[in-house]
């Protein structure tokens, strides 16, 4: 019953469940107003108790950046956007404890990945949904969204074939652009709930993922550096167990601006996908080939 329009009496001397309360009805009372007020509030404090929990297990050096967030929130709904803004940065594992979080990053994932891709051309879907284990070569004008193209295919091999990070190989011909690729790695997985991600990826130059695989001894040789990517092919193209060993450690070699390419770079590319256990891309412009002389 109802009493004044402002108290509810319910009996205890029914088990039935009660009806829900109606909170889209066109009736205002003091009792719809505070029932209302309630879920507001509930909503709000389950999701600042869900920020606190990921602020626990969130990497140290994101943790000022997403406090600094936090205290810029002042409903449910923004604290909903910090969440979800935030939630991949945190590995999987650390989340597995708590289905909320857990849900709330898979949801964030397939609905941000959906919506980058629906961005792409219909020649960007074709790369980056290529089957992972085909090789191939991608050339493309200035302008065409290359560099994009090749981290889009990285994030798609990730989340729709779930290859481990740590079996991408990006590599390019020197450290700016090799800097520019972690980079807006790191925003675009950031973006799509996979910030946890980012640095798993083995990006390299030609010539540091050389000296990484040369013996401590050869590194200290006269010119050791400037001969890095020659020794190290000339190592792999005689020593197959040498070859296989690196190579297998890879699902998937992507190479930026192949113009730039020599024969011992090309030497480098062609052992490794030999060896590795599925595909590869090289992408560029042959008409931006300023190393001709190469």
């Amino acid at each position: 019953g109802e009493l004044n329009g402002w108290m509810s009496l319910v009996t205890l001397n029914t088990r039935a469940p009660l009806a829900p309360l109606a909170t889209d009805s066109a009736e205002d009372t003091p009792v719809q107003q505070g029932y209302v007020e309630m879920l507001k509030k509930f909503d709000l404090q389950l999701h600042r108790a869900q920020a606190m929990v990921l602020f626990t297990v969130m990497p140290v050096e994101n943790r000022k950046e997403y406090i600094d967030r936090y205290f810029q929130c002042v409903e449910a709904e923004d604290l909903d956007g910090l969440l979800k803004n935030t939630v991949g940065d945190v590995d999987e594992e650390v989340l597995e404890s708590n289905p909320i979080l857990q849900d709330l990053l898979s949801q964030v994932r397939q609905k941000r990945f959906s919506e980058e891709m629906d961005r792409l051309s219909e020649n960007q879907l074709k790369i980056c949904k290529a089957s992972f284990d085909h090789t191939f070569l991608v050339n493309a004008g200035p302008g065409s969204g290359k560099t994009h193209v090749l981290i889009m295919r990285c994030a798609h091999l990730i989340h729709m074939r779930k290859i481990d990070p740590a079996a991408i190989l990006v590599l390019a011909f020197n450290r700016a652009v090799v800097y520019e690729i972690r980079d807006r790695i790191r925003k675009l997985f950031r973006a799509l709930g996979y910030g946890s991600y980012a640095n798993r990826l083995d990006v390299s130059t030609f010539h540091s993922f050389a000296l990484r695989h040369q013996q401590a001894t050869d590194i200290y040789q006269e010119d050791a550096i400037g001969q890095a990517v020659h020794t190290f092919t000339e190592n792999m193209e005689s020593d197959e167990e040498f070859a296989r060993t690196i190579g297998s450690r890879y699902k998937a070699v992507l190479v930026d601006e192949f113009q730039d390419m020599n024969e011992d770079f090309y030497g480098v590319v062609k052992v490794l996908l030999t060896h590795c256990s599925g595909g590869g891309m090289v992408i560029g412009d042959d008409d931006q080939d300023i190393l001709t002389w190469n």
